[in-house]
């Protein structure tokens, strides 16, 4: 993830301001995995944001405003840069803070996607790896019919034919 990250940044144009959106940051399980927060850092047009910031976009489109007003820098590397840290209500700030309900979410969570993954193996589905808490399943036959199918059920997937892949969902 990192080497691809990396890339990625030597391609980008000088007028380019990127934002990272690390909604699903936690879930995250690659030692290797790039912190965003390094990148950002070393350049004021690369900015970072977890879930909480995300739902205060009116927050996002302000920033970018004031940076396209400064004549498309900061006054200064990194001002940008918004904290890993609950830019939201109290309860949202709590929430952040209970390591232990957030280390057993996870250990539920991964334990899930583990053996989600190896069951969807064993019928013979093409399941992605992944670093977040949903999979991306292929080989299941047209997405809409699957998603109908799974909802009848009582099962909620995503299609992703409109993504660009027809036999797939998540």
């Amino acid at each position: 993830m990192r080497a691809e990250l990396e890339a990625f940044l030597t391609l980008l144009p000088a007028d380019v301001i990127l934002v990272l959106d690390e909604a699903y940051i936690e879930f995250v399980r690659d030692p290797a995995g790039p912190d965003s927060l390094d990148y950002v850092r070393a350049d004021a047009r690369w900015w970072v944001a977890d879930v909480f910031q995300s739902l205060r976009a009116g927050r996002l489109a302000d920033r970018l405003r004031d940076h396209a007003r400064g004549g498309g820098r900061d006054p200064e590397p990194g001002a940008a840069t918004v904290q890993r840290q609950p830019a939201g209500p109290a309860a949202a700030a709590a929430a952040l803070d209970d390591v232990e309900f957030l280390e057993e979410t996870l250990r539920v969570v991964h334990r899930g996607v583990d053996y989600l993954q190896r069951a969807l193996a064993e019928l013979g589905l093409e399941c992605l790896p992944t670093q977040s808490n949903f999979l991306m399943v292929g080989g299941l036959g047209e997405a809409r019919q699957v998603y109908e199918g799974l909802l009848d059920r009582g099962v909620i997937v995503r299609p992703l034919a409109s993504y660009g892949f027809p036999d797939a969902s998540a």
